[in-house]
């Protein structure tokens, strides 16, 4: 008679039959490193017993019942290995929004079974709910696509394949920008509610500085006719520029170096610094601006944003196509795509109209 294996072991239950069950060591799971076992009861036979022991040594750590992993587990694998690719700003905002939009749903779900119905449903939620809901789309399939590679789920079940994700929706609203009437309008008012506010957004407007590249200005990047562009300022500090065009250097002329100037105070080396000589934070411009608009009630609204458009419309509307060099583009087509078609233009023309809107402000 074949020696019984070790591993299994025969035991009774109340009705007073002999049943078996086995527990085995397969390994560590290559997920969680942890200590992986398989186990089994119930079995009316040594053999039947047997061949469930067998398959499962067969199968390995792999075929296990503790390699199913939810998907909050994953996505906590998934955010540790694109911290190694992206800035922290990235990951403060792409986390953010999984915490928000994707995990509440579903983080304890087996990421290998989830249904269609349930992800459709909650796609159609998000799309009403949520204006950038395809970046909340995009984050759960850059997680499960991790967890495909991993292992822990197969990528023709990925509940995105077989969903139905909902158009753009593409609302008409006002320009975001100012014709130079408007601005000439807002920067009046604006002087009248702050100060460091009105030379901010003059600045943006006469540059196309990104709210942010302003924001993170040192003296060591002024002169009386250039801003250097090296740096932009995020929730989680100072850090280099979103592209490699955005390394820049923008014209600027002595009436906006002299207002710059304004704000400078001993010790203290950020161009706009707040009480205790840092950086404000990245939200302090809606602040400004929401000052600005509640003293002034007849101006038009736009964005901070639409203050770099400003900038871009402004030096379109003199025929100057070249504008993507000072904006920090990667492409003539990113700007003039937006604000204008025409092609032919050159850096000394977007300098000279710099100083001309100077003037004319």
């Amino acid at each position: 008679m074949p020696k019984h294996d070790k591993h299994i072991e025969a035991y009774k239950k109340k009705d007073g039959k002999t049943y078996y069950r086995y527990k085995t060591y397969l390994g560590l799971d290559p997920l969680t490193s942890k200590r992986v076992f398989a186990g089994k009861a119930g079995f009316t036979s040594y053999n039947d017993a047997k061949v469930s022991y067998d398959k499962a040594r067969a199968a390995g750590v792999t075929g296990s019942v503790s390699q199913k992993k939810t998907f909050g587990e994953v996505y906590k694998l998934w955010l540790e290995a694109y911290k190694l690719q992206v800035k922290p700003s990235t990951i403060e905002s792409q986390s953010t929004i999984a915490k928000i939009h994707i995990l509440p749903y579903f983080a304890k779900n087996d990421i290998s079974k989830i249904k269609a119905i349930k992800y459709q449903q909650w796609v159609i939620d998000l799309a009403k709910s949520y204006a950038a809901y395809r970046q909340a789309i995009s984050i759960f399939n850059q997680v499960y696509d991790y967890g495909v590679s991993l292992g822990a789920c197969d990528k023709l079940s990925n509940p995105y394949l077989v969903a139905s994700i909902p158009a753009v929706r593409r609302e008409k609203r006002m320009d975001n920008y100012y014709s130079l009437e408007e601005l000439e309008e807002f920067l009046e008012a604006a002087s009248k509610v702050s100060r460091k506010g009105y030379i901010y957004f003059r600045l943006l407007a006469l540059t196309g500085l990104r709210r942010s590249e302003a924001l993170a200005l040192t003296w060591q990047d002024v002169t009386p006719e250039t801003i250097s562009v090296n740096k932009t300022l995020t929730r989680v500090g100072v850090q280099t520029p979103k592209t490699r065009r955005s390394n820049r250097i923008v014209p600027i002329d002595r009436t906006m170096y002299d207002l710059l100037l304004e704000l400078k105070r001993p010790g203290v080396n950020a161009v706009f610094s707040n009480d205790s000589g840092s950086y404000h934070d990245i939200a302090t411009p809606r602040y400004w601006l929401a000052k600005v608009y509640k003293s002034n009630p007849q101006l038009r609204k736009i964005t901070v944003h639409g203050f770099r458009h400003t900038f871009a419309s402004l030096m379109a509307g003199a025929g100057l196509s070249d504008v993507q060099l000072i904006m920090g583009h990667s492409s003539a087509n990113v700007t003039m795509g937006t604000y204008t078609h025409q092609t032919d233009s050159s850096v000394d023309r977007i300098r000279e109209q710099v100083k001309k809107l100077e003037t004319d402000l």
